[in-house]
């Protein structure tokens, strides 16, 4: 029987066994290592802002395009092996609204402006 319980750095919400708390520290790091390592990435960095400029549910789309670095990221690094999927889904949505908070903020500003300002 699973439990839903939250990390103890990024109080992101996993779903375990009561047994594994330890996979608690494993969710965290990998969801630190991609925040990392994400935004240093050029071709995920122009895909996500694409995607923050035009799909009218960013946070959707952006969850399914982070979500193979989460798998890939845990089987590199062998973190996570074993936890059930909503673990890398939960890492992957938070990641999404991290982005949106930031790039997609930065963007719906700049569309403001250019609406606002007036017409030659």
């Amino acid at each position: 029987m699973t439990m839903t319980m939250h990390t103890p750095r990024n109080n992101l919400p996993a779903t375990l066994m009561p047994t594994d708390t330890d996979m608690l520290e494993e969710i965290d790091a990998v969801y630190e290592i991609l925040d990392a390592e994400l935004n240093s990435d050029k071709s995920v960095h122009d895909r996500a802002k694409h995607i923050l400029k035009t799909e009218p549910k960013p946070l959707e789309a952006l969850a399914k395009l982070f979500k193979p670095y989460v798998a890939q990221i845990s089987q590199r690094d062998g973190l996570m092996l074993g936890v059930p999927e909503e673990n890398h889904l939960a890492i992957a949505k938070q990641l999404a609204t991290d982005w949106d908070n930031s790039y997609g903020a930065d963007i719906r500003r700049e569309k403001k402006a250019e609406s606002d300002s007036p017409s030659p």
